[in-house]
């Protein structure tokens, strides 16, 4: 499947279901990271929003990567910026990319209000600061500081997520928490918190994931 057109989602998983009978674990790891300005997915979106959020939340909703950018790397104290319709504004590609990462945290907890009833655990993680061919269009000297000081070896990452897939302490009591690197539960940046619980952003945000997605059920 192509994460970055969503007509793509459908076939791919009918066709898993045609050979299987149960999934287990589903990380939502595909992403993109500063592509060239003015990208786009195949439904006309921002290319990153598209990747790293649509895709994954028509494709299944279990486990949602998030980022240090979380903590670094979003255009507002709230972590996302979105219009009356739930629609993220385009603050640029790196400020951008920030907002996808805060976008899967909000599906995550969103969606874990749903565990109750459907028995699926959901959850955000922050992977770890990986050197990966995430950042293949980020250039500059800003990109080979981070290179040269705080980049580890991809298997870190995976460390990660197999702790988060498979750790008794994300019961289903822990839907919707956030795993720190490398396999540990985190706290989220207090503004964050606030978009989760009192604003009503995530519940927006989420909205219009749903009608971005619909149509291609």
């Amino acid at each position: 499947m192509d994460l970055s057109d969503l007509t793509s989602i459908k076939p791919a998983v009918e066709g898993f279901t045609t050979q299987e009978s149960r999934i287990d674990v589903l990380i939502n790891n595909a992403g993109v990271m500063f592509p060239p300005d003015g990208s786009r997915d195949a439904q006309g979106n921002d290319l990153q929003m598209g990747t790293n959020c649509l895709g994954p939340y028509l494709l299944i909703r279990v486990l949602w990567a998030g980022s240090i950018a979380v903590h670094v790397g979003t255009p507002n104290r709230q972590g996302i910026i979105i219009d009356a319709n739930g629609q993220p504004e385009d603050k640029g590609v790196k400020a951008n990319y920030g907002q996808t990462k805060v976008g899967n945290v909000f599906i995550a907890r969103e969606l874990a209000k749903t565990t109750a009833e459907t028995g699926v655990v959901h959850a955000a993680f922050n992977p770890g600061n990986l050197r990966t061919e995430l950042q293949r269009h980020w250039t500059g000297l800003d990109h080979w500081i981070v290179d040269k000081t705080i980049l580890y070896p991809p298997i870190f990452g995976a460390y990660t997520e197999l702790w988060t897939s498979l750790a008794p302490e994300l019961a289903p009591d822990r839907s919707g928490a956030y795993a720190y690197p490398w396999g540990r539960l985190g706290a989220l940046p207090d503004g964050i918190e606030e978009s989760l619980t009192h604003s009503g952003i995530s519940e927006r945000f989420l909205q219009w994931c749903e009608s971005q997605t619909r149509e291609f059920i």
